[in-house]
């Protein structure tokens, strides 16, 4: 008889766990699995095993992230007429019944079911949701799609695929989907174009297939969508361009190439392109850039080369980039800057990335005679300059921080510091501090605005002190290899310290 009681309370006590909990009100003692309130009903990691129940029908978001969820059965959001985000996000979902969305067609505007375990999509399980406008498929293990799944997305515009399975699309896939611009394809198994690209809506705006082993790819590849702006082709195991690659996709805005295997850049990889803004080389193997290439895109803002193999950058690489806002050429192998118009009348330029370089000199005039009336930033750290000479940094009347650091300066004069009357704005000049800054001290206006700016980094022991702060006997002359040995002091003397504080 025992026995018998003990398994009756076993049973209900696995009954009760297994329905669903409700979502906004107390049940007997406990409190309620969600936190409700003005439209909105989170229910974030509270460790549930099913969709609660009693969700209030005027809940705009219902945020279900980082539960245990494994499977969405039919009408299981029904009663939610308004409806508009549902986070469904870090569970464990590896089943969606169709109708599951059955009663959000007129409101559901977005959609997350990212980092679940969906291997397929049943058809039909999208349908009526006319309303939906972004969908997000984000790390799960998709790897084959039906023609039809999409079936009913009538006002969906973006699409997220990033980090499944996914090798190709069947040819009709996306047919019932009009509005769609956006596919984000990255960290799939897509190894040729041609099992995703027809595919695809020919007036899409953003494709990104990154991560992707496409290798190189094959002359006019996307040229079959002409409104292209922005295309994301970052780590897709790509070492040439071919001609004309790019042909056809005049509404480019934004081109990532960064992360590849790129040697060079030549001027006929690429079209017409008047729109372009946007262009990320970084982290390539590029040694050379043919004359000419940027001049051709006058409305770029930003260009991103750091991480190269370049020595040296072909003549007015720059020219006619009125609206270039930074430029990215730190961790190259640049030993000079010939030619010293490289950065003349780049009117908008914000931020010049040049440290973990090589350059031994600057030219006369490379910034104070470039016309650079909006420079914030230049960054020269890291480099081999020996001189800086008296007003190189002069007429920045924007400037606002210069990084010298760790550089083997031997011989700097009082116009290192752009004057007062000519760069106001200056916060900071930042520098290693040896003992080649001793004449500095002798300096005119020296405790007011030279050694004011000039901020020491290293050594340690002057760390992010103002130059004036540092007694003129305690700067040193450098040795060989002492501002790494400096910095690994540093942290272990950091480290130490928190030792300390713990104990």
């Amino acid at each position: 008889m025992a026995i018998s009681v003990w398994g009756l309370l076993l049973t209900i006590t696995i009954t009760v766990q297994a329905q669903p909990q409700l979502a906004c009100e107390s049940v007997g003692d406990g409190s309620p699995v969600c936190s409700c309130g003005s439209g909105r009903v989170s229910c974030k990691d509270a460790d549930l095993t099913h969709v609660p129940t009693d969700i209030p029908p005027d809940t705009e978001t219902l945020e279900l992230s980082g539960n245990k969820i494994t499977s969405l059965p039919a009408m299981v959001f029904d009663g939610l007429p308004l409806l508009s985000t549902l986070d469904l996000s870090d569970n464990k979902i590896s089943s969606i019944e169709v109708g599951a969305f059955d009663g959000l067609g007129g409101s559901l505007k977005n959609l997350k079911l990212n980092n679940n375990e969906l291997v397929s999509l049943k058809e039909g399980i999208f349908r009526n949701l006319t309303t939906l406008e972004y969908l997000y498929l984000k790390d799960n293990m998709i790897s084959t799609l039906q023609s039809g799944v999409f079936r009913g997305l009538l006002g969906v515009f973006k699409i997220s695929f990033d980090g499944n399975s996914i090798a190709s699309f069947p040819a009709d896939i996306f047919s019932d989907v009009p509005p769609l611009r956006t596919i984000e394809l990255p960290r799939n198994r897509i190894k040729s174009l041609d099992d995703i690209l027809p595919a695809l809506p020919s007036n899409m705006i953003s494709l990104d297939l990154s991560g992707n082993n496409l290798g190189n790819l094959p002359a006019g590849a996307f040229s079959g969508f002409p409104r292209l702006s922005s295309l994301h082709l970052s780590s897709c195991n790509i070492s040439d361009l071919p001609q004309d690659v790019f042909l056809g996709l005049s509404s480019l805005a934004y081109l990532y190439l960064n992360d590849n295997d790129l040697v060079e850049l030549r001027n006929n990889s690429f079209g017409a392109h008047r729109r372009l803004a946007i262009v990320n080389f970084s982290n390539n193997k590029i040694a050379r850039i043919e004359e000419g290439l940027f001049s051709r895109f006058p409305r770029l803002a930003n260009i991103a080369l750091q991480s190269n193999q370049l020595t040296s950058l072909p003549p007015r690489v720059f020219d006619n980039l009125s609206r270039l806002r930074e430029i990215r050429l730190e961790k190259n192998k640049l030993e000079s800057l010939d030619d010293a118009s490289i950065f003349k009348d780049l009117e908008s330029i914000w931020i010049i990335y040049l440290q973990e370089n090589n350059i031994k000199s600057l030219p006369s005039g490379i910034f104070s005679e470039a016309n650079l009336p909006n420079l914030k930033l230049l960054t020269l750290h890291y480099n081999s300059l020996t001189v800086i000479e008296n007003g190189t940094f002069d007429n920045l009347p924007s400037i606002q921080t210069i990084y010298l650091q760790h550089n083997p300066l031997e011989q700097v004069g009082c116009g290192m510091v752009p004057s007062k009357d000519k760069s106001a704005s200056l916060e900071r000049l930042t520098i290693s501090c040896t003992c080649h800054l001793k004449p500095l001290y002798d300096c005119p206006g020296f405790d007011d605005w030279l050694g004011e700016k000039t901020i020491c980094v290293s050594p340690i022991w002057v760390w992010r002190v103002k130059l004036k702060g540092v007694s003129r006997d305690k700067l040193v002359c450098s040795r060989a290899g002492a501002n790494r040995t400096d910095w690994i002091a540093l942290v272990i003397l950091l480290l130490l310290c928190n030792l300390f504080i713990i104990a």
